[in-house]
């Protein structure tokens, strides 16, 4: 685009030159055309009209001395501005351009409506300016003078200096170098680019807002789908809780009516047990629901009693030395012990 750009504005710059040496060629010529045309004159009428035609130019030349030279506004060559506007006219009914829209839409909607009065080339670029205004009306007016001599010059120009405004329509090797500058990564958006290629950038907003939209719903779904799935695993676990707690106080009842005395505390015994594995750790269950959490049990692995408290882990002790395990922690007395059963 920028390559095309300076190609045109070079070949305007030349067309440019050339019109400015034909102008001056021009202008010279019509300098001197009413002198010829009056010298044809009084050679026609003879010696008694050469002092009135002499008398007319020089009033004529003073006249024009006289009268105040207008500020020159606009970028046409002489004859331009001075044609008349056929008769029917009624003037543009379209927007005024200001610089921010498609100039080749405008030039399009400018012909067609002068179109419907005239197709003068003339016309066309005297009635252009009061199609624009702001900065299109500024850059118009600031146009070199006698620098456009058709509309097709004005035209071209026009579409050059708002060529910015222009919707850029994408190839597939332009979607490339946006990937590659955007850096997208694999995904369903890129995949829907691929099997179907937008035409433009206003498509590929609108594809990319539509997928952005998705996206956040996705993410929403998720959040609120983790959301339940947390709430019912903490639900999962307050019933767990209270089943272990509905165990652990059932089993509180003691198995045996006489418990061998110990040499030791029950952690210490638990900890024999364990190396030896004459018990095995049973699975670890949540704490119960308003237990006193400054009191663990390393049996159980979780809060509400202590160690020494554990009824069941006394049973278990009880079973042991009953058949003959743990005799060190044995503390003899009289007396034996029995089972409750006994």
């Amino acid at each position: 685009m920028n390559r095309q750009l300076e190609e045109l504005r070079l070949k305007n710059k030349e067309e440019l030159n050339a019109l400015r040496e034909e102008n001056q060629r021009r202008r010279a010529q019509i300098e001197q055309n009413p002198l010829q045309r009056e010298e044809s004159r009084s050679n026609e009428e003879g010696g008694d009209g050469t002092g009135r035609d002499v008398s007319r130019i020089q009033t004529t030349t003073n006249q024009t001395e006289a009268r105040p030279r207008a500020v020159r506004r606009h970028p046409f060559v002489d004859g331009i501005m001075e044609v008349e506007l056929p008769a029917r006219w009624k003037g543009l009914t379209m927007s005024q351009y200001d610089g921010t829209t498609d100039p080749e839409e405008h030039v399009d909607v400018f012909t067609t409506q002068v179109g419907l009065y005239t197709l003068d080339d003339t016309i066309l670029c005297r009635v252009f300016p009061t199609s624009v205004k702001g900065p299109a009306l500024n850059w118009f007016t600031r146009l070199p003078p006698n620098s456009v001599y058709c509309f097709d010059t004005l035209a071209t120009r026009f579409g050059i200096q708002f060529a910015t405004n222009k919707p850029h329509h994408l190839t597939s090797l332009a979607l490339v170098n946006i990937r590659q500058k955007m850096t997208l990564k694999p995904g369903p958006f890129v995949d829907s680019l691929c099997k179907k290629p937008v035409n433009n950038l206003d498509e590929l907003r609108t594809r990319t807002t539509k997928f952005i939209q998705m996206e956040e719903l996705k993410e929403f779904h998720n959040t609120t789908r983790s959301d339940a799935q947390e709430k019912r695993h903490h639900d999962r676990e307050r019933m767990l809780a209270l089943r272990s707690s509905h165990r652990f106080k059932d089993s509180r009842q003691p198995k045996y009516n006489r418990y061998t005395p110990h040499v030791s505390n029950k952690a210490k015994i638990l900890e024999e047990a364990l190396n030896t594995d004459l018990i095995t750790a049973p699975r670890r269950v949540p704490t119960p629901l308003n237990a006193d959490t400054t009191k663990h049990c390393r049996y159980h692995r979780n809060y509400g009693h202590i160690t020494e408290d554990c009824f069941t882990l006394k049973d278990k002790i009880e079973e042991l030395i009953q058949v003959g395990h743990l005799r060190r922690f044995v503390k003899w007395e009289g007396g034996g012990f029995s089972s409750r059963g006994e």
